[in-house]
């Protein structure tokens, strides 16, 4: 029921364009969040593409998410929020890529267990978390399971570039990301 909805299709369908777009998304959301706005991502990955043509016109077949937009509703005074389990940030960051070694240590002596202790919080689709980090000297490589929801973690990998980029940069770390891989799915 929201007043407004923005789409986000790609040019090119490749996991560089998923994940940057899912990335200028969330840097979009953060905006509306700040000018006091909601948001919702609506998936539309398992919509028939016939249906997105005649609800989007012939390009609608491109378009995999549309973001609601709207003021938020009042919420129920002393009505507890809905809560998931997240992973443990021994879960999902790792000294090795086998993600047998959490880098609790590590993240200690660098000072940013706050950060993925934080991190943890982001969104994913079905709260999944599909990421798993490798925390090496002066590098953090950055994993997305590649499972039949491929192109949700995809997304999911863009949205958790963005805010670890903006919890970084609040703690006053520099640094950027930078797409190895870059198979088409």
């Amino acid at each position: 029921n929201a007043p407004a909805y923005i789409t986000m299709s790609y040019n090119n369908v490749g996991l560089a364009y998923v994940i940057k777009g899912a990335y200028a998304m969330e840097a979009l959301i953060s905006k509306l969040n700040n000018a006091g706005l909601e948001t919702c991502w609506v998936t539309l990955l398992d919509v028939a593409k016939p249906a997105e043509r005649y609800l989007f016109g012939e390009k609608g077949d491109m378009i995999d998410y549309i973001l609601a937009v709207g003021y938020p509703k009042a919420k129920t005074p002393f009505n507890p929020l809905p809560t998931s389990n997240r992973k443990t940030v021994e879960e999902f960051v790792f000294l090795d890529e086998s993600f047998t070694k959490p880098a609790i240590e590590k993240l200690k002596q660098k000072s940013m267990l706050d950060l993925f202790y934080n991190l943890r919080n982001a969104p994913s689709h079905l709260n999944k978390q599909p990421w798993y980090f490798v925390l090496k000297d002066a590098e953090l490589d950055l994993f997305l399971i590649n499972d039949k929801d491929l192109k949700y973690s995809l997304t999911d990998g863009g949205v958790i570039m963005y805010y670890f980029a903006e919890l970084a940069k609040f703690m006053g770390l520099e640094g950027e990301w930078k797409l190895v891989e870059t198979f088409d799915y």
